[in-house]
């Protein structure tokens, strides 16, 4: 299989649109292969916009800069407008509720065959045997 048509990282065999490059790595293991920090610093509204920023695992960067690149024109705001700002902000906080909603789909399903995992391997209660905290004091459930 030639690596253009990887599915999936070689290391962390992550998959999603935007994570997989010719490499046949995830963004994330190619900057650390190649000596770069894992993480990167996101203009959510985008650097002509604002100066904020928050630190973001490279890939998550990556997916959120090329949904940032496809926004409308009329969002590119060079009057510095406030309406449109806060609009930027708003387009950026969709972006990254899909991504993350998206992630927390793979992320339950990851947990949940992880759970199955260890009931088959240790037992229905696994983590009385195991040193991990319950998630929850005995008696109440958040």
């Amino acid at each position: 299989m030639s690596p253009k048509s990887r599915t999936a990282c070689l290391i962390c065999e992550v998959r999603g649109p935007g994570l997989i490059v010719q490499v046949g790595l995830c963004r994330d293991h190619l900057a650390l292969l190649q000596g770069r920090p894992p993480l990167e610093a996101h203009h959510p509204v985008g650097r002509a916009n604002g100066s904020e920023t928050v630190d973001l695992p490279v890939s998550v960067h990556s997916v959120l800069s090329s949904k940032q690149a496809r926004w409308p024109a009329t969002l590119r705001n060079p009057s510095g407008d406030p309406i449109i700002q806060v609009a930027r902000r708003e387009r950026a906080l969709r972006d990254f509720l899909a991504w993350f909603l998206s992630a927390s789909e793979r992320d339950s399903d990851w947990l949940l065959a992880l759970a199955l995992n260890r009931q088959d391997a240790v037992g229905l209660e696994w983590w009385t045997v195991n040193p991990v905290a319950p998630l929850y004091p005995a008696g109440g459930e958040g």
